[in-house]
């Protein structure tokens, strides 16, 4: 039970840095194009287009290059919501990553 405990301790330790490290670069380098939503202790970004783009458009994109994002007005059982990613932070470990990362969405916009 320690050593679990430990893991997860350590886990959430990790991913807290790399949210960080995600947050930061995504909100320089993606600035008014997009705003940038971190929810607490999970492992997901929320990217919300500013102006009328549409997420299932830009996730279009952004898979047509190799990246991944839910559309999240795919997951909407009825009525509409503003247009936003869901995106995976778990894989960035630099700061050179999370910018390369912010950078080539803002490409796909």
């Amino acid at each position: 039970p320690a050593r679990a405990a430990d893991r997860a301790r350590r886990g959430r330790k990790l991913y807290a840095e790399r949210r960080g490290l995600t947050v930061a670069a995504c909100e320089a380098v993606l600035g008014g194009a997009m705003r940038v939503t971190s929810p607490p202790g999970g492992m997901h970004l929320i990217l919300r287009p500013e102006g009328s783009q549409s997420d299932r458009e830009i996730v279009a994109r952004m898979r047509a290059v190799g990246l991944y994002a839910e559309a999240l007005s795919d997951w909407m059982v009825e009525g509409e919501t503003a247009p936003a990613l869901l995106l995976n932070f778990t894989n960035i470990d630099s700061k050179k990553m999370a910018e390369a990362l912010a950078a080539r969405v803002l490409k796909l916009l």
